[in-house]
Formats: C-alpha cells, structure tokens, sequence
C-alpha cells in the first residue's frame, strides 16, 4: 500500500531503494568475503570486485534460462 500511495504522491517509500543499495552492498560482500575466506577489495565509485576474478564471478548471481542478468549491470 506504502509503494501505490509513493507513486500518486511522487514522495519517497520508506524503503527507498538508493539507501537500501547502500547498507545491502556491503552486507553481501561482508558474506561473500565470509564465504571465500579472504578479505575482498570493493571500488565504491566503479562498482567492482578489485583484483579477485573468482569473487567478481560469484558476486553475479547465476540465473535459469531464458532468464538472464541485466546487462548494463555487468562489468565492461
């Protein structure tokens, strides 16, 4: 209901999705690093994994087809 009202009076939810990508990035690769074993060297302005090409691969989630990643979401 919060996310209908949000649309008609063009305010922000509660949940705005430009904080929450803030506090999830660095949960996941909090769990991702936790997972591996090794610490994980993360650029905030480029949005990438540094350095670790098995952390970059596993940070992309796998997806059944026909579903696939977003590409603009990718590295170049």
């Amino acid at each position: 209901r919060e996310w209908l009202d949000c649309v008609k009076s063009r305010l922000q939810p509660s949940c705005n999705p430009n904080y929450h990508v803030r506090v999830d990035v660095p949960v996941c690769l909090s769990l991702l690093s936790y997972q591996l074993g090794r610490s994980i060297h993360f650029a905030p302005t480029a949005e990438k994994i540094l350095g670790d090409p098995e952390a970059a691969r596993l940070s992309v989630p796998e997806y059944r087809d026909p579903w696939k990643f977003p590409a603009e979401y990718l590295p170049a």
